[in-house]
């Protein structure tokens, strides 16, 4: 689970995820903290396989989230390589 310049809160709480993990899964997930550039250069390859980071919407509205972050774009464009054709056409309808 990489970490972007992690505060002492999401340390915490990726700590408590990574005990949850082990603890109902019997999966193992090793923490890595990463300075801002590292993290930012693997997310917009895809090659953070999971991570944890705050976010905070920049306007109250849903299309803050899911337009901007979960609608799929090119790599390097983009936070996620997940695509759902299904999901983008309502996120799409939903902006007009």
């Amino acid at each position: 689970m990489w970490l972007r310049n992690p505060t002492a809160q999401i340390k915490t709480a990726a700590e408590t995820i990574q005990a949850m993990y082990k603890e109902n899964l019997g999966v193992t997930i090793n923490i890595r903290p990463q300075e801002q550039k590292i993290y930012m250069d693997g997310m917009r390859a895809h090659r953070i396989p999971m991570s944890l980071i705050s976010y905070e919407y920049d306007y109250a509205d849903a299309s803050n989230m899911l337009g901007g972050v979960w609608h799929s774009q090119p790599v390097g464009a983009g936070r996620h390589d997940w695509k759902n054709d299904t999901f983008d056409k309502l996120v799409d309808e939903a902006r007009a």
